[in-house]
């Protein structure tokens, strides 16, 4: 698609992980993986249940690579085109005065736009 100057930047994926799976895979490793571990140690001290320091050495294990994971997938986030919803080509006239044509990426719903709360251009000087 393009605005008849420029051509629309891709909506392809080109980053490790979807947006909603980042999210989820964040909360669980931040928040759910210590709390279970958190709870598992304590209760094991108070009922005596048994391997604590295997279980809760396991969970740390899983969430420590669980970030790992999340390091990689924010790395390759960064540096796509991904955090992008379209370019703004910025012009200058003679004159000196600049003028930015916004072109959205192909959307599959370009009215997807409006749900977001922020939108993000990548600025190229033409």
């Amino acid at each position: 698609m393009t605005d008849g100057k420029h051509e629309a930047p891709s909506a392809e994926r080109d980053h490790l992980l979807s947006n909603q799976t980042y999210d989820l895979l964040k909360r669980v490793v931040q928040v759910v993986l210590p709390a279970a571990a958190t709870l598992y140690a304590g209760l094991a001290v108070f009922w005596g249940w048994p391997h604590a320091a295997e279980v809760t050495g396991s969970i740390t294990l899983v969430a420590t690579f669980g970030g790992a994971v999340l390091g990689i997938s924010t790395k390759s986030y960064n540096n796509s085109e991904a955090k992008y919803d379209g370019t703004a080509y910025v012009t200058t006239a003679e004159t000196g005065a600049k003028k930015a044509d916004l072109v959205l990426k192909n959307y599959e719903n370009p009215a997807s736009v409006a749900d977001q709360d922020e939108i993000r251009f990548k600025v190229k000087q033409v």
